[in-house]
């Protein structure tokens, strides 16, 4: 459904996306997990920032790549939640459709097809990865599963506002 994206130019604000990381070292980015920015969007988002810094060492300033790896994501948080909810007492093709729902229903088709959207991406991922985390806890009892909740969550948290609900989910 997204493939067409691929085509697609980047949208306005994902040119300036795309200008920041562009000019931004390491050390410019990792100051935006201690220090609130003052320019931009003014959102306190360092994992997102440090994602889009890194998509444009792969990407550049070519959409198409910036498009895939958009796509590449979605696909990702889709086959997580396949993983999630297979993990819930519903037979394989109940999980099967509810991965398919996600990764094809048009209610968010900004999230993968925007760049500026891509934050979303991000913390989904996070947040799926920290509720399979919670499950395997939760199914083993084996504490070494807090290794993977705590940094999983704590991503989240720094990827999106949003991730906020992430405890009242779990």
């Amino acid at each position: 459904a997204f493939w067409p994206n691929l085509r697609a130019p980047l949208l306005h604000d994902s040119y300036g996306l795309v200008y920041t990381a562009s000019t931004q070292s390491f050390t410019d980015v990792w100051r935006l997990f201690y220090a609130h920015p003052t320019g931009g969007d003014f959102f306190f988002r360092p994992v997102a920032y440090l994602i889009y810094w890194l998509f444009y060492k792969v990407a550049g300033i070519e959409p198409w790549r910036w498009h895939a790896l958009s796509l590449a994501v979605h696909v990702l948080n889709s086959g997580l939640v396949y993983n999630l909810t297979r993990r819930l007492p519903l037979p394989r093709w109940a999980a099967l459709c509810s991965a398919l729902l996600f990764a094809l229903h048009g209610s968010r088709p900004e999230v993968v097809a925007w760049a500026a959207a891509r934050v979303d991406l991000f913390a989904a991922c996070f947040v799926l990865l920290s509720l399979i985390a919670v499950d395997r806890l939760i199914v083993t009892g084996r504490s070494r599963w807090y290794g993977a909740i705590v940094p999983c969550a704590v991503a989240a948290l720094l990827s999106k506002e949003s991730s906020y609900s992430l405890p009242l989910v779990v």
